[in-house]
């Protein structure tokens, strides 16, 4: 074997499969919980001593359920998106800027699922950044 057949293959990957997977993860992590993560919640549903935190805990979990089933978001404020993402040495991105696709996909995301901006340009005023 000589050294160019050992050389790692450079891999070209599309931002645009960046930002479409971002936008499908970003609605499914509000609209979907975990099974074992629900399943936990049941289980401390059961285990709860008390009667309000035990009704707390079951109404987390119809919350879920419900978000599931009808394909609606546990809560339209999806929070603040953060965005870790690791890139082995051997990827080229190309067909636009990486950092432009990730706020793509959030926006495009955080459209597609209904969810509200969370991110806001002039805090006292209230106005949203949808660049953000």
């Amino acid at each position: 074997m000589d050294a160019t057949s050992r050389r790692p293959q450079i891999r070209e990957l599309d931002v645009a499969l960046l930002r479409d997977t971002i936008a499908r993860l970003l609605v499914e992590a509000n609209y979907c919980i975990p099974r074992d993560i629900l399943d936990a919640l049941r289980d401390a549903a059961v285990r709860e001593e008390s009667e309000l935190g035990r009704r707390t805990l079951e109404q987390l979990v119809r919350n879920y359920e419900i978000a599931a089933a009808k394909r609606l978001p546990v809560c339209q404020d999806s929070g603040l998106t953060v965005v870790l993402l690791e890139v082995g040495q051997d990827v080229h991105w190309v067909g636009g800027d990486l950092h432009e696709a990730v706020y793509a996909g959030i926006r495009e995301g955080t459209q597609r699922g209904y969810l509200r901006w969370s991110v806001v340009s002039r805090p006292i005023l209230r106005v949203n950044d949808p660049a953000a």
